[in-house]
């Protein structure tokens, strides 16, 4: 078998380790008496050559003089490391006898192992059965390694497939940037086991590579600082796409259709170790398949914009047709939000409440003017218009694909909670739950806001009401967490100012 130097070496010290050598030379060594062995790593030059001891037993060389001077002769080593069976040492120390063999019969560069003694000189049989135990024990070692080196060399792909396996699962989970970039930095965290992860982003305009999410282990998230292009480890590595690797700092690319958009940098393993070329590999996967996950999210940004100002153009359009009647203010917005923050709503259906409370009168664009500003009290005729006003709300609404998870909240926020409200008269919890909280909100923006058929209530009455139907109008989960909102003193300033200007109006 051959040994290249790197697994010789490490050969060389799992057999100065190994409990198997030192029992079986000590079994061997007891009809030798005084037996001395030693095992030599490339004995081919004197400055080279590395002579242990193995196992002594009784043998009286005392130290590292004697010791030593096998090293000023390493002729007899090399002859013997050439025989392929036990060869007898024909100038051993004064005193002792000696016999060796080397490991790789086929190496010049493999291990030489000898004995000194002053016993009976073993026979031929014995001989070979040394040499075949530790023949079998270096094999065993040298497989032993192999399948460790395998290990490390599939260790980092199969991390590199979880990786994108879990990438995969990433990109699904949210389109959410403010949620995405802390997920990512974390798991970069986790699969190369660093302390420390700063996701950037490139602006091409001011030519800096700009901190978004910095996660520190232990120190949870904290800013980073702005970085000129070209400047430093993570400035250069932004503006010439090359992967940067050092023992304490690893930095990627993040390529965007053949543009660097940004960095991914891990500094500090956890374990102490360097950096490895493994670590850069499973990041560079990470960062392949990140750029995917980013760019679904910038696109849903982007999507999430041009949807906000189509609801801002038609809120305006309904405002300008009935000015203070059709449109709901901020105030309103945050209370209904703030709502559903308290019963647990995700940030999806926060969102669909968001633009819900915004257009949740659109319908009633299609209601004839004498009726919505009719300063007295409707008739039952006029009534069953006012009625149709959620159904044509989600005719105006459904062409927005966009927003289609506002539609069920814009239908049934006129349900009632004891089963009497309208279009469809559902009860409980079958009205949705953002009907449900834009019901409570719903109402008590009307009574609170100015209306030519009736009295303005004040914001205590308007609370008063909300409360005395609880449970037959409204949800009482939904009036508790609107309770809890409207307690909250910056909801509160906010109220104050918007009444005194619907007052004024």
């Amino acid at each position: 078998m051959t040994i290249h130097n790197e697994q010789k070496d490490l050969l060389f010290r799992r057999l100065l380790k190994a409990d198997e050598v030192k029992h079986e030379l000590s079994v061997f060594s007891m009809p030798l008496e005084k037996a001395f062995w030693i095992i030599a790593n490339n004995p081919t030059t004197k400055q080279g050559c590395q002579i242990v001891p193995l196992h002594t037993k009784r043998c009286g060389l005392s130290g590292k003089d004697k010791f030593l001077n096998l090293k000023t002769n390493l002729q007899w080593i090399n002859d013997i490391k050439k025989a392929r069976i036990p060869k007898d040492i024909d100038n051993p120390i004064k005193g002792f006898k000696g016999f060796g063999f080397s490991l790789t019969h086929a190496d010049k560069e493999g291990l030489f192992i000898g004995c000194y003694f002053t016993g009976p000189s073993p026979d031929e049989s014995k001989k070979r059965m040394l040499v075949g135990f530790f023949d079998i024990l270096s094999r065993h070692i040298q497989k032993e390694m192999e399948l460790s080196k395998l290990y490390e060399t599939i260790r980092p792909r199969a991390v590199a497939l979880s990786t994108t396996h879990t990438i995969h699962r990433l990109i699904s989970s949210t389109l959410d940037m403010n949620e995405l970039l802390p997920r990512m930095a974390r798991l970069c965290l986790q699969i190369v086991r660093a302390r420390k992860c700063v996701i950037s982003f490139v602006d091409k305009k001011r030519r800096l590579l700009v901190p978004k999410v910095v996660v520190d282990f232990g120190k949870g998230h904290n800013r980073g600082r702005n970085i000129k292009l070209g400047c430093g480890v993570l400035g250069k590595v932004a503006s010439k796409g090359k992967v940067y690797l050092s023992d304490k700092k690893l930095v990627v690319p993040l390529v965007t259709e053949g543009n660097i958009s940004g960095t991914i940098c891990v500094t500090g393993k956890i374990d102490g170790k360097p950096f490895s070329i493994f670590d850069q590999e499973i990041l560079t996967t990470f960062a392949e398949q990140a750029v995917i996950a980013v760019r679904n999210a910038q696109l849903y940004e982007e999507q999430e914009k041009v949807v906000i100002s189509s609801i801002e153009s038609l809120a305006m359009l309904l405002d300008a047709r009935t000015p203070g009647a059709l449109t709901s203010s901020k105030v309103l917005v945050r209370i209904a939000v703030g709502m559903g923050e308290e019963l647990g709503l995700n940030r999806a259906d926060l969102r669909s409440l968001q633009y819900a409370v915004i257009l949740h009168n659109a319908g009633q664009m299609m209601v004839p003017d004498e009726i919505l500003r009719k300063p007295t009290t409707l008739t039952g005729e006029e009534f069953d218009i006012i009625k149709k006003h959620p159904a044509k709300g989600v005719k105006i609404i459904r062409p927005l694909k966009a927003i289609g998870s506002v539609v069920p909240i814009i239908l049934h926020h006129h349900e009632k909670y004891d089963g009497s409200g309208y279009p469809k008269g559902l009860k409980g919890d079958a009205i949705p739950i953002g009907a449900r909280i834009m019901a409570v909100a719903g109402a008590f923006d009307a009574m609170i806001a100015k209306r030519p058929w009736r009295r303005t209530l004040s914001i205590k009455e308007a609370v008063g009401e909300i409360i005395r139907n609880s449970g037959t109008q409204f949800d009482p989960m939904a009036v508790d967490a609107f309770l809890r909102v409207i307690g909250r003193k910056d909801v509160t300033a906010d109220l104050e100012r918007y009444t005194k200007r619907h007052r004024k109006s």
